[in-house]
């Protein structure tokens, strides 16, 4: 599965939900989800793009830790993350704080 079509209709993605999830290569998180777990996408080695909801504003932890293939990470109202959310990836960190996200 190299891609997931998430209802339209949900509201949260839980802890864990795409731990290891290996061929996933990209996602659109719908902007009816509010909620993104920590360790949602935990390893997804091949996960290379990832659209946020409008309405995730934060980040609990570790979130796409190990994705180290992702390089495109676009998150409209992101305000507060982890360093460890984007432990391994190739998302610069000093982009999100431009763009008012912080970093802790």
């Amino acid at each position: 599965m190299t891609e997931i079509n998430l209802p339209q209709n949900l509201n949260c993605i839980d802890d864990s939900a795409f731990f290891e999830c290996g061929g996933l290569k990209q996602i659109t998180i719908p902007d009816s989800v509010e909620y993104l777990g920590s360790y949602a996408f935990f390893g997804c080695s091949e996960l290379e793009s990832v659209k946020l909801s409008a309405n995730v504003n934060r980040l609990y932890g570790s979130t796409f830790y190990n994705c180290g293939k992702l390089s495109s990470f676009e998150a409209k109202n992101l305000k507060q993350a982890f360093e460890a959310d984007f432990h391994n990836t190739k998302i610069d960190i000093d982009s999100l704080i431009e763009n008012g996200t912080e970093i802790k």
